[in-house]
């Protein structure tokens, strides 16, 4: 499991510091599908579907003058946009909490794009690639109190449930920052996908 995708909302102390990370966004159908996931389990403290995505890297804190840099990298990523199932619940079990994730149905092209986004990050910012293993998902809901039979039984229940198919055809670099009222995800870059590399200008 790569603990790199459950990463903790942890701000950043100097205003000059960015907390980024790479994500797929999800559907507003898939966050309908969501949405009453959180109905059906109303004793759980979910995350709100609206800010519901894949992540693809995080990339941590950093400072905000590497933000050009990364920037540029992603827009040199090239992949073809490919198709995503959004299928089953599971509990990742953590020393301080566990987390509950929707999975997806395995697609080669995803850890391909994840393996393409670290190359042009190497290669264009310096950034050294992951250690861990990209363990795609969804994260629902963070629980510090244990995880409750109803809870166990929902995951049981929904272990094959598909909550959604949805095409891929861009990724986006964000930046986060909390607020009272939740996390506030911005965007920094947002890249489409391209099988091939765009073709050079007539003179």
């Amino acid at each position: 499991m790569d603990c790199t995708l459950l990463h903790e909302e942890e701000p950043p102390r100097n205003p000059a510091m960015k907390r980024l990370f790479i994500a797929v966004e999800l559907p507003e159908a898939v966050r309908g599908r969501l949405r009453e996931l959180r109905r059906e389990l109303p004793d759980i403290r979910m995350a709100s579907p609206d800010n519901a995505h894949l992540t693809l890297r995080f990339l941590g804190v950093l400072p905000e003058q590497d933000v050009p840099a990364i920037k540029a990298a992603l827009r040199g990523v090239r992949a073809a946009p490919f198709s995503l199932r959004l299928r089953g619940l599971g509990l990742f079990s953590r020393s301080r909490q566990s987390v509950l994730w929707a999975g997806l149905a395995p697609c080669p092209a995803l850890p391909d794009l994840k393996r393409h986004i670290d190359e042009a990050l190497l290669r264009g910012a310096g950034l050294a690639p992951d250690t861990g293993r990209f363990a795609p998902h969804v994260t629902l809901s963070r629980l510090k109190a244990g995880v409750p039979p109803s809870l166990r039984a929902a995951v049981t229940r929904h272990a094959a449930t598909v909550f959604g198919e949805f095409s891929v055809a861009a990724f986006i670099l964000f930046s986060s920052a909390l607020t009272p009222g939740g996390a506030l995800h911005t965007v920094e870059e947002a890249c489409a996908l391209h099988a091939q590399p765009p073709c050079p200008a007539r003179t």
